[in-house]
């Protein structure tokens, strides 16, 4: 069949709308997840197909400078259970690098290898967040009194350690959960240095959950992802308790 020059047009035109409304779809979703399951209708079978990050993604976060500074506010966020899986110190911060442009810088302290019992030593990991918050002063130490109130306790009680609870909840870890997606996309999340880090966070997928938007989930291997969650509770700490805070004086 032959086809009009204008009957091109209009078939060309017609597939470009489509096309634009499609990537402006997938855009505007929550997750790729999402856009596949709500827009194109289409349902794979294989989890590991909405992993949260590429590669590349996280490499490039590695590739830039990671220097840390425990003189400006930071926050901590603590992942992780007492055995079998692993435990997860994530310190986070943003400061300007020397070009002005806002960056967000990371420190890790990841346990991941159980002793002979199967279980972490978590008097050893009550000491050293303790020395970190006499020491450096974190803004913010998170933790999910759910998961692990005996620590939260013990924190406070023992060591004088003052935590903030971060439920891990569907409307508070879909909230941290973006705000790595985006320093991730936008490339400010500095990672070198990170190894453990960059791995649980090369180990999620997306656990799309509706309204909520999406948090972090295991692949099918079940693989460990205790700093990278611990990361987006460091990470929603300083959004919603530091950011814009930095610079106020305190009045006694």
């Amino acid at each position: 069949m032959l086809y009009k020059v204008e009957d091109i047009e209009v078939l060309y035109t017609v597939w470009h709308l489509k096309l634009f409304r499609i990537q402006d779809q997938r855009g505007s979703a929550s997750s790729k997840r999402a856009f596949e399951r709500y827009t194109a209708n289409r349902f794979p079978k294989d989890k590991d197909a909405y992993s949260c990050f590429t590669t590349p993604q996280i490499d490039a976060c590695c590739r830039r400078k990671n220097d840390f500074d425990f003189t400006k506010p930071f926050t901590l966020g603590i992942d992780g259970a007492t055995g079998g899986d692993s435990f997860a110190i994530i310190a986070y911060q943003e400061r300007k690098d020397a070009r002005g442009k806002l960056c967000a810088y990371t420190r890790e302290w990841v346990f991941d290898e159980p002793g002979d019992s199967g279980h972490y030593d978590i008097t050893q990991i009550m000491e050293l967040i303790a020395d970190l918050y006499q020491k450096h002063y974190p803004e913010v130490v998170g933790i999910d009194p759910n998961r692990m109130i005996v620590i939260a306790r013990q924190l406070e009680d023992t060591y004088g350690v003052e935590t903030v609870s971060f439920a891990q909840n569907n409307p508070t870890m879909c909230q941290a959960t973006a705000l790595v997606l985006i320093e991730v996309k936008d490339k400010t999340l500095r990672l070198k240095g990170c190894k453990k880090l960059r791995r649980h966070l090369l180990n999620t997928v997306e656990d799309d959950k509706g309204s909520f938007g999406v948090r972090f989930g295991k692949d099918s291997k079940r693989s460990k992802i205790d700093a990278a969650i611990a990361l987006a509770i460091a990470m929603l700490a300083y959004n919603t308790q530091v950011r814009g805070k930095e610079n106020m004086v305190q009045f006694m």
